[in-house]
């Protein structure tokens, strides 16, 4: 990833991109894995405001890097990041 920019290639030794990806204004989602061909996946979706792309990633230490990317890159932030969040518990009394 540069920047915001989500760049792809056909395999690992590929010196050319294929192509990118903005990831401005995107959603990221962590899914339920899943299992394809016996092997188990984990997956992300990224959500753009016109379509969805899934990635699918057998390692959990590389899904867990990726989200990590995709949160930093995207500046996710989820409102326990932002707030203590508290209960606070009201006896009334009639």
């Amino acid at each position: 990833m540069v920047h915001k920019d989500l760049y792809y290639y056909k395999n690992f030794n590929d010196p050319t991109h294929r192509g990118m990806h903005n990831l401005s204004g995107t959603y990221i989602k962590e899914e339920e894995k899943i299992i394809l061909d016996n092997e188990e996946y984990f997956a992300i979706s990224v959500i753009y405001p016109k379509k969805t792309r899934t990635y699918y990633i057998k390692d959990k230490k590389e899904y867990q890097d990726w989200i990590k990317y995709f949160h930093k890159v995207t500046e996710y932030s989820t409102i326990t990041d932002l707030y203590e969040i508290s209960v606070i518990n009201y006896f009334f009394i009639h």
